[in-house]
C-alpha cells in the first residue's frame, strides 16, 4: 500500500501512461494503492504488486524525442542527402496543423554512422507525449515525398517494427529508412 501511495503521490505515473516495469512494457490500464496493470503491444495484461516496482521509465511523461534514423547509399553526395533531410524536416517544422504536435523545429543530425556501404543521418523531433506517433507518420511522410520528389527509392537494409521485434530484410542498397521512437 505504502508504494502505490507514493506512486499516486509522487505522480510517477497513471492510468493511460505507457511505461516499462522490469522486462514489461505497457499501457497502464488501472492503478490502484496495491497493483498496476498494464497492457502492452500484444493485449497481454500483467497485474503487477506495486511492492515490487522498484524502477519505472515513464514514456510519455510531458514529452518524448522521436528519432527517425535513416540509411542512405554511401555512393550519395552528402550535401545531395542533407538537402533531402533538411527539406524534409522544414515541411514537418513549417507545418502549421503540427505546431501543437512537435514542441522544436525538427533537425537533422549526421552523418551518424557508416557500415556496410551505408551512411546514417537522423531527423530528430520533440513532441508533446500524447503526439509521439503523429510526429513519426509526419517524419515518414515528409521523408517520402522528398525521395519521391527527388526520384530516390527507399531500398537496402530496412529494420522493420512489428508486435515490438525488430528484425532486418537484407536487399539492394540505395536509401533505406526505420523510424524508432526514443524517449
Amino acid at each position: 500500500f505504502f508504494s502505490g501511495f507514493f506512486i499516486l503521490l509522487e505522480d510517477q505515473f497513471g492510468v493511460g501512461d505507457t511505461i516499462t516495469v522490469g522486462a514489461v512494457t505497457g499501457t497502464v490500464e488501472r492503478l490502484t494503492l496495491r497493483i498496476t496493470v498494464l497492457r502492452d503491444a500484444n493485449g497481454t495484461a500483467y497485474f503487477i504488486p506495486n511492492s515490487n516496482i522498484s524502477n519505472v521509465a515513464n514514456r510519455t511523461f510531458g514529452w518524448a524525442k522521436v528519432n527517425l534514423d535513416v540509411l542512405f547509399s554511401a555512393a550519395l553526395a552528402e550535401d545531395r542527402v542533407r538537402g533531402l533531410l533538411d527539406e524534409a524536416a522544414k515541411r514537418v517544422t513549417d507545418d502549421a496543423a503540427l505546431a501543437r504536435v512537435r514542441m522544436e523545429p525538427v533537425e537533422v543530425e549526421g552523418p551518424l554512422d557508416l557500415a556496410a556501404g551505408a551512411v546514417t543521418w537522423r531527423l530528430s523531433g520533440k513532441a508533446h507525449a500524447e503526439h509521439i506517433a503523429t510526429l513519426k507518420r509526419s517524419l515518414i511522410i515528409a521523408l517520402r515525398s522528398e525521395l519521391a520528389e527527388r526520384k530516390l527509392g527507399y531500398e537496402g537494409v530496412m529494420v522493420v517494427e512489428r508486435g515490438g521485434e525488430a528484425r532486418v530484410e537484407p536487399a539492394a542498397p540505395a536509401a533505406a529508412f526505420t523510424a524508432t521512437p526514443r524517449s
